[in-house]
């Protein structure tokens, strides 16, 4: 069953329902019913574009919908999509989470793989030191394992 419940800071302007839709209600000189308001898809997170007292702006959806709907009471700075899909903004499928908590969904449960190493090789290269033919597997691991200071190590490279 679809709930309806205003919107922070729009109120009697605009709501947004437990589906993911937002709707803006009547005005003087408009809409005489509420009126759904199409969706912007021209970013990765579908949003709709707000206003009022002649000031315009884009507000997610997801979040519109995660503060009217899912209680924060640890305060939790990001919105997760549970299932994955940034376009599926019902309230079931949301969770309020922290910059950690996002990142392991999106690596354990989504199954990305971190990109870091595409983008600075040299940090994935075996170290080998010379005098005693140990090889270690990066420069993090040679300074854990002989106690010697990255920044050293990496001068000495």
């Amino acid at each position: 069953m679809e709930q309806w419940r205003n919107i922070k800071g729009y109120e009697g302007l605009y709501e947004v329902s437990s589906l993911g839709r937002v709707r803006s209600l009547p005005k003087r000189g408009g809409h005489k019913t509420p009126h759904v308001l199409s969706p912007n898809k021209c970013r990765e997170y579908l949003f709709v574009t707000l206003c009022n007292n002649y000031k315009v702006k884009a507000k997610d959806i997801h979040r519109l919908v995660a503060e009217a709907f899912i209680p924060n009471p640890e305060n939790k700075s990001q919105v997760n999509h549970i299932d994955g899909n940034k376009k599926n903004n019902r309230a079931k499928n949301l969770e309020w989470v922290t910059v950690s908590e996002n990142n392991l969904h999106r690596y354990r449960v989504l199954g990305y793989k971190p990109t870091w190493h595409k983008r600075r090789p040299n940090y994935c290269k075996k170290v080998k030191c010379l005098e005693t033919d140990l090889v270690f597997e990066s420069i993090s691991e040679a300074s854990r394992k002989t106690g010697t200071d990255k920044s050293s190590l990496i001068r000495a490279l």
